[in-house]
């Protein structure tokens, strides 16, 4: 398999629609992109969310046109982003995820990473309301 993100932070796939890539053994090519909280304004309305992500990435699922895997997202609140994300998720089963990070620190127990499954101890369960919601 090969894994192919996108530019500006595996957001823009632009050159993709016009020079798909083809590989010489089929079924082997899948498209990743990054989704946080700063790549839109979620102040705006879930719909305004889908479309931006529908023009933007999800394209490719739309017209089943190629595999889009979500190689990463993540949070420590339970804000829109968040609740936007899950609900696209389940009205899009097409679309599968890696969520970042399972870690409870980055390279060491001092740098805690909050947007991590497990807490520091790297066994605790850091937020319920995530786990549930995956």
């Amino acid at each position: 398999m090969i894994i192919v993100e996108g530019l500006n932070y595996a957001l823009d796939f632009d050159a993709i629609r016009s020079f798909p890539l083809e590989l010489s053994i089929p079924n082997r090519l899948v498209y990743s992109s990054h989704w946080y909280n700063m790549d839109f304004d979620f102040n705006k309305s879930y719909e305004e969310f889908k479309e931006y992500y529908d023009t933007s990435v999800a394209w490719m699922l739309l017209d089943d046109t190629f595999p889009l895997w979500l190689g990463e997202f993540g949070t420590n609140t339970s804000d829109n982003y968040w609740q936007y994300l899950v609900r696209y998720f389940a009205e899009n089963p097409n679309l599968h995820w890696a969520y970042w990070a399972y870690n409870g620190y980055k390279a060491d127990p001092s740098e805690d990473e909050t947007y991590g499954i497990v807490d520091i101890d790297m066994v605790t369960v850091r937020d319920q309301w995530k786990l549930q919601d995956l």
